[in-house]
């Protein structure tokens, strides 16, 4: 089945980028290893209440106790086809924190085409909802505090994650997109088009096999 380029994932990309962020801490201090993903301030606070429970299931990182991590996407065809749960890899890099300033900084490669980029988040209290953060897309953005409010969500275990995650990149070609061509762009490996209650339906089954509940 062909899989088509949309701006959905062209976002999320930059978002993955963007979010997951390098520093001088040791491995011991890192604050936050496990499973997360991020959105947005005022896009997480549009989600409905049962969304907000499984939208980190359509695409999320694994960080781990030295600060490497891997961002990972849903395949939202299998599933929809098959039934069968399968993440693809988006990016992968390394993150440091200063604590005495509270910054994350990170190093993010995308597997796609090898493309490399540096990102900043200075991390907040960790709230009712997951890990409040600013996300910065340079050093220039953090020092002029052009930043993006955010949340950090937490997406259940690494255990309970880790045998769903693949090891096939996401690939990238040319748009179809009315007004995109000539660009480069993700291909789609999700059938789904935007969060919504409908979206969060299929989310929360997935859910429930990775949880075994």
């Amino acid at each position: 089945m062909q899989r088509t380029a949309t701006r959905a994932l062209q976002a999320l990309a930059v978002m993955a980028g963007c979010l997951v962020v390098r520093a001088s801490a040791a491995a011991s201090d890192y604050p936050y290893p496990g499973v997360f993903t991020n959105f947005a301030r005022k896009t997480y606070d549009a989600f409905s209440p049962t969304l907000k429970e499984v939208a980190c299931y359509e695409h999320l990182f694994v960080q781990d106790e030295n600060g490497d991590f891997t961002t990972y996407v849903l395949d939202g065809l299998q599933w929809l086809r098959d039934r069968k749960i399968v993440y693809l890899v988006l990016s992968k890099g390394h993150c440091d924190f200063f604590p005495h300033a509270g910054i994350e900084q990170c190093s993010v490669e995308d597997v796609s085409d090898g493309k490399k980029s540096e990102a900043f988040s200075r991390l907040g209290g960790l709230g009712a909802l997951g890990v409040e953060e600013r996300i910065y897309p340079s050093e220039q953005a953090l020092l002029t505090d052009r930043g993006v409010d955010a949340i950090r969500v937490k997406c259940g275990s690494v255990e309970a994650i880790k045998p769903f995650l693949g090891t096939e990149n996401i690939g990238k070609g040319p748009c179809h997109e009315p007004g995109k061509e000539g660009e480069e762009c993700y291909y789609e490996p999700s059938a789904t088009p935007s969060y919504n209650d409908m979206v969060g339906a299929e989310l929360r089954r997935i859910r429930d096999v990775i949880q075994k509940k």
